[in-house]
């Protein structure tokens, strides 16, 4: 009995360790957009070509994703993992002592690669460390720390690199790397094992017609998200008298919504399963999407839109993870690194649709496309659920 509770301790403790890991790849990718303006200036470039170092990263990351998990399936998962995590101390090291654009810019790649290395197989070995029954938690937790990089750490990092320099948010985010890395390489226990990946693993993906549907879903789920997202600043501008302290208040508890969502999710897959969990967030995403401009009227009410939109937005990740898992098990570690190059695709084409309705219609009513995206996502996800239950038929046949 002492020995299953030390070994369920350790799983914990190693689920806990990945949530920091986590934390700090979501800090990597999302706390240099607060110090954009202050790196312009310092390395005197524009804050559009600035603004390059975001794209970089997201760029790197989701094509990196797939290749780096299959180069190195055959090394152990907790030494893979911690390597992730030295990655983005190293990259944000180089960030720090930059004195050019492009020092900085190669800064940023380094980290990319290492948020490509950690957070898919993060993914694939909390799964792969608990029983099917407790997944969704595994993952929410271990996700979690994405949220939490978003509601607190966006805002503490820009407030550092705003009153200190834009180098010490760098250094933050170091620190951060370090308690990580050595969590994971403490905390985690060893010899875990993940499905293999390799090409002709993600061939298979490719030609898994139900998986691929699934995956799809990412995209249109994601992209509907950041096409408000991405605008979200200039959306509350054009709707709000609020000034720049109340935007910050508004999205830290915009953030405090998605760790929320996190959580509670992954207790519903679970309970209740990915799917049924999955179908109640994402038609709460396309309805809360089409009221959330009633903050023109209600202050109020609209925040408390804005709290859920981001609950049940961050919240579709967790059962996404499990059901992956569950419709390809023996593909599920090259299926995840493939969902988290589908999320920055969805990331990436929401924002470019954004900023063309915003251009030609509108920034007040940008919500109404994503919105658009999330129903898109909904269609594409009965799809599946369809397309799963033939299989399951088939089988049982």
């Amino acid at each position: 009995m002492a020995q299953i509770a030390n070994q369920n301790r350790s799983v914990e403790l190693g689920i806990w360790a990945m949530a920091m890991g986590n934390f700090a790849a979501g800090m990597s990718s999302l706390v240099i957009a607060g110090v954009l303006t202050d790196i312009a200036a310092d390395l005197m470039v524009s804050v559009g070509t600035a603004g390059q170092l975001v794209t970089i990263y997201t760029l790197v990351y989701g094509i990196g994703a797939p290749i780096v998990i299959a180069l190195t399936s055959r090394f152990d998962r907790k030494l893979m993992l911690t390597v992730g995590m030295v990655l983005i101390l190293i990259g944000s090291s180089v960030a720090i002592f930059a004195n050019s654009y492009a020092l900085l810019f190669i800064a940023r790649i380094i980290a990319a690669f290492g948020s490509a290395a950690f957070v898919p197989l993060a993914a694939a070995v909390a799964i792969a460390m608990v029983s099917e029954e407790e997944r969704g938690r595994a993952t929410s937790i271990v996700f979690s720390g994405f949220s939490l990089s978003s509601a607190l750490g966006l805002p503490i990092g820009a407030y550092i690199g705003l009153t200190f320099g834009w180098r010490f948010t760098f250094v933050a985010i170091v620190f951060i790397a370090l308690i990580g890395g050595i969590l994971v390489w403490t905390q985690l226990p060893k010899g875990i094992q993940t499905p293999p990946v390799n090409l002709a693993i993600f061939r298979k993906v490719f030609r898994h017609s139900l998986l691929m549907t699934v995956l799809a879903v990412t995209i249109l789920q994601f992209g509907g998200q950041m096409a408000l997202f991405a605008f979200v600043g200039p959306w509350l501008q054009g709707l709000t008298n609020l000034d720049a302290t109340g935007i910050s208040i508004v999205l830290f508890i915009t953030g405090l919504g998605g760790i929320a969502g996190t959580y509670l999710s992954g207790y519903g897959t679970d309970r209740i399963g990915a799917r049924a969990t999955q179908l109640i967030l994402i038609l709460a995403l396309v309805v809360i999407m089409l009221f959330l401009p009633v903050i023109q009227a209600s202050l109020v009410i609209g925040v408390i839109l804005m709290f859920l939109w981001s609950g049940v937005g961050q919240g579709f990740i967790p059962p996404q993870l499990v059901r992956i898992a569950s419709v390809g098990p023996e593909l599920s570690t090259a299926a995840l690194s493939l969902n988290s190059a589908f999320i920055n695709v969805g990331l990436s084409l929401g924002a470019f649709a954004g900023g063309f309705y915003i251009d030609n219609i509108g920034v007040e009513t940008v919500s109404y496309l994503g919105a658009a995206g999330a129903f898109l996502a909904t269609l594409i996800f009965a799809l599946s659920w369809v397309m799963e239950n033939r299989s399951a038929n088939l089988i049982n046949d």
